[in-house]
Formats: structure tokens, C-alpha cells, sequence
């Protein structure tokens, strides 16, 4: 303390770099003006390069005056602010630094070649480096010049290990954050500036604005998600924001080339919604999760009308959803439910397996498979989820029994039936609480059932095995009795 940078051997940025290594999770980097290296998770640190900045001297004396001198360490300069290193060769790292340089090692630090881009600012702040997922020789490079009043957009890629850099920060607006390839699209990079996120579907000849509604936010870092396929930024301001399912664009050039096409949807979870927050008030701080079920994106050249249309395994229709969409990319939510039988009576979730789903719009037909799963939470067995589909089929196909009784007895009562009083004695037996002595407090059982069995994604009990079983029985034998009153007549 007191002292200038030029007394300390090691200087470190504010935000230094720290990296764990693709290829062994026990391989972590940390970058001061040196890089450090530990293969046992941190125990000990090995120096595997040289100073990488430009050691200017004048850069590293005590900032401020006498009496209050600056030396909080927030202030070093000539330090590293990027490191990355190529998921395709381990032993390829670059390093950016705070005074403008851009270093390359291809060895695992052994050896390190100054790559600078020379058409960069003199003195660059190497704000972000990002490799790409295919090429172990290409590397993304974002400067920011803010803090020496130069506010334009400065980005630039290299395919090879830095020998020749290109520009393309053409068409972006505020300073840039980051510069990063997507990892199933090379020709689609994302850019994080001052002003929001874009998107570039021409390897960075143009870029888009991605916003979408979001503010014009710093978004200083970004990670596409491995498992769900979501842009994750990250801002200025400590916040998250989450773009879900980003296939459409990893698909927007091919679908362009046709007047309607479904992206292929990402694989649905089958899971029993909870919540357990409601004693809880204001306290709980969560953002809003995404819709439940399967989402599913297309691509439409005009607005129109689109419909979207389920298949089980065995090309049945479960469910069609109707849409009017509009030009561009839309999207829908399937909440894994095949159509009910009536208002109010929604038809069970379908079980995990293979599924289609087909858009029929604009005159085009397009499919495309989509996968259910089990709650990778829950161990069910085949023959268990066998019983459970079964049993609240059952109980669906018994709750729509009872409403297409209850609408025929409306139906008859409001025609004035001759048997109106038999008529409603069924239909109060079908109501709760059920006056029928022969069959009390079995209909009573129907909330309950619904509620208990549908809750878990297990085998039913004995007990609600049999439940659901009377219940069918009985809601059989008032069928019977309906149909002879209705006959008389007819």
C-alpha cells in the first residue's frame, strides 16, 4: 500500500481473468500481467509466461496526490483483462490486455507471439476474446475505448491464429463488451454493446439488433446454454436476462428460402408444476420461468393464418392449435395436454416418448419429431407409467362420460321430458354430493381422484386403483339407466 504498481511483481486487474480449461475441469488459468496455471484445483500455481502487456512504466506510477493517494489496486494498469482458450485444442490460449496487446500461445504457454490486429486502437482496452467452437486457429476480439473518449464500435475476427484480423464492427452501435460465435452456427456471432445485443447472420458483414424489447442495457457478457439451447446475457447493471430457445435463429438464413417452415423443437420435459411460495408474499424475488410444455418456433415469409397440428407415435391427432401469425419468426406453446373432451375438462398430459409435429400454413406443410421426457428428477419404470397412463385415461374418459350425461339431461329436461324427475335424479347423482344411495360418496371421490392421481407421475395406489374403477362402474350403470329413460320416449 502507498506504492505505484512498478514496486509489485505481479499486477492484477479489477477483473482478472480466471478460466477453467475445456479439457480438464482441474486446469484452471488466472492472468495478472502473467498467466498462471494450477492442474490440482488451485493448490499450487505455475507462471507460464512472460509479462504479456506492454510494461510501460508510465502507466504503473501512484495515482493521485500526496494525501490521497489511490491505492486501492483498483487502479493497476498493464494487466490482462481477457483469456480464452479453444475448446478444440487445449493448448491454444490468447490473452488481451488493458494497453492494447492481443498474445497467442499454440504450445500451453511455452512460447507467445504478439497477434495484435494493426488496424486496432493504439493503447486498446481488449475488453472480451471469444474462440471459435469448430476452429481452434479463429477468435473473436471486442475493444473498448470508452474511457478514451472513443465511443464507436471496434470488433474483430481472425481465422488464422491472429496472422490477419478483419473488422466487423460495421453496423453496431455503442462501444463493444463481446464478440462471440454461436456454437452450432459459425456464420451467427452475437455482440454485446453498450447499448443492447445483435445478432449477425453473415459471419459480421451486418448485424441486427436483438433487443426484442429488451433496454438498451450494457450487456457486458453472454453465454449460449449446452443443455436448453438459451442465450443467457449478462448486464452492467448485475442483471440475467434469458432469450429461450434460440433455434430459430440458428436456422433463420434456411428458412428464408421458403414461404413456411417448423425449426426443429427442443426436447419437452413432462413434469407436475409446484409452487411453494405462496405463504411467502413479496418476499420472493424469481423471475418468470417459460411457458410449460413444448415450444414449438416457425417461420412464416407473410402473416397468416398457421395451424399446428400433435401426432403420437402412430400418426393419431391429439391436438391442433390454430394461430394467426405474422411474418417472421412465431412462436407456440403445446402444454402436452391432447384436446379435452369439454370446457373445463382438460384432457391428461401425454406420457414421455416420440411424437410429430406438423404446420400447415401458407400452402406449405412442414414436420418436424419431437421428443417427451420424464422429470429426470423421478425414477418411474415402464411398467409403472404403463399403470398410470392407464388409470387416468380411465379417469378422463369417466369424467367425459359424466359430462356428455349431464349435457343430455339438460338437453331432455329442456325439451320437457315425461321422465324429468328420473332425469335428475341421475343427474343430482352425477352432482356433488350424489343422492344416490347405492352409489354415495363415490362421485364425491372424483376431485379428489383427479387431484391425487394426476399429482404424481407414479403408479396409482390400490386404493385409487379401485376409486377409479367403481367410479367407472358406476358412471357405466347411470349410462344405462340414461339411455332406457331416453328411449321410452324416443
Amino acid at each position: 500500500s502507498g506504492g505505484g504498481a512498478d514496486r509489485e511483481k505481479y499486477r492484477f486487474n479489477w477483473n482478472s481473468p480466471i478460466l477453467m480449461s475445456h479439457a480438464n475441469p482441474d486446469v484452471l488459468y488466472y492472468a495478472g500481467n502473467v498467466v498462471f496455471k494450477t492442474t490440482d484445483g488451485g493448490a499450487t500455481w505455475s507462471v507460464i509466461s512472460p509479462d504479456l502487456t506492454t510494461n510501460d512504466p508510465e502507466k504503473q506510477k501512484l495515482s493521485g496526490g500526496p494525501i490521497n493517494p489511490d491505492n486501492t489496486r483498483a487502479e493497476f494498469h498493464c494487466t490482462i483483462l481477457a483469456l480464452a482458450e479453444s475448446p478444440r485444442d487445449a493448448n491454444v490460449l490468447w490473452a488481451g490486455t488493458d494497453d492494447g496487446n492481443v498474445q497467442l500461445t499454440r504450445d500451453g504457454g511455452s512460447t507467445w507471439t504478439n497477434v495484435t490486429p494493426p488496424d486496432a486502437p493504439k493503447s486498446s482496452w481488449v475488453a472480451a476474446i471469444h474462440t471459435s467452437h469448430r476452429d481452434p486457429g479463429s477468435a473473436y476480439l471486442a475493444i473498448d475505448q470508452h474511457r478514451l473518449d472513443d465511443f464507436a464500435p471496434h470488433a474483430f475476427v481472425t481465422h488464422d491464429y491472429g496472422r490477419t484480423w478483419k473488422r466487423i464492427s460495421q453496423g453496431l452501435r455503442g462501444y463493444v463488451h463481446i464478440v462471440m460465435e454461436d456454437p452450432k452456427q459459425p456464420s451467427l456471432l452475437y455482440a454485446g454493446t453498450e447499448l443492447g445485443i445483435w445478432a449477425s447472420f453473415d459471419r459480421g458483414a451486418t448485424w441486427t439488433d436483438l433487443r426484442l424489447g429488451l433496454p438498451p442495457l450494457s450487456v457486458v457478457d453472454m453465454k449460449v446454454h449446452p443443455r436448453d439451447n438459451d442465450l443467457v446475457i449478462a448486464t452492467h447493471a448485475r442483471g440475467f436476462y434469458i432469450l429461450d430457445d434460440i433455434t430459430p435463429l440458428q436456422n433463420l438464413a434456411a428458412a428464408r428460402a421458403k414461404q413456411a417452415t417448423l425449426f426443429p423443437p427442443l426436447r419437452a420435459t413432462r413434469y407436475v408444476p409446484a409452487s411453494d411460495t405462496s405463504s411467502l408474499g413479496d418476499r420472493v424475488w424469481v423471475a418468470k420461468n417459460k411457458p410449460y410444455g413444448a415450444s414449438l418456433s416457425f417461420y412464416m415469409a407473410k402473416a397468416g393464418p398457421a395451424s399446428l397440428t400433435i401426432l403420437d407415435g402412430d400418426g393419431r391427432e391429439l391436438r391442433t392449435l390454430e394461430t394467426r401469425a405474422a411474418a417472421g419468426v412465431n412462436r407456440a406453446v403445446w402444454n402436452l395436454e391432447p384436446r379435452g373432451c369439454g370446457p373445463g375438462l382438460r384432457a391428461p398430459r401425454v406420457l414421455p416418448g416420440q411424437y410429430k409435429v406438423r404446420l400447415n400454413a401458407l400452402g406449405e406443410i412442414s414436420e418436424q419429431p419431437l421428443t417427451v421426457r420424464l422429470d429426470p428428477r423421478l425414477t418411474v419404470s415402464d411398467a409403472d407409467l404403463k399403470v398410470y397412463g392407464e388409470q387416468v385415461a380411465l379417469l378422463h374418459q369417466t369424467q367425459c362420460a359424466i359430462s356428455a350425461m349431464q349435457a343430455d339431461i339438460r338437453k331432455a329436461v329442456a325439451a320437457n321430458h315425461p321422465q324429468r324427475a328420473e332425469l335428475e335424479r341421475i343427474g343430482n347423482a352425477l352432482n356433488s354430493p350424489p343422492r344416490d344411495p347405492e352409489h354415495e360418496n363415490i362421485f364425491r371421490k372424483l376431485a379428489w381422484l383427479v387431484d391425487q392421481v394426476g399429482g404424481c407421475t407414479c403408479r396409482p395406489t390400490a386404493a385409487q386403483i379401485e376409486w377409479i374403477g367403481r367410479f367407472a362402474d358406476a358412471t357405466r350403470d347411470y349410462r344405462t339407466q340414461l339411455d332406457a329413460i331416453l328411449k321410452r320416449v324416443n
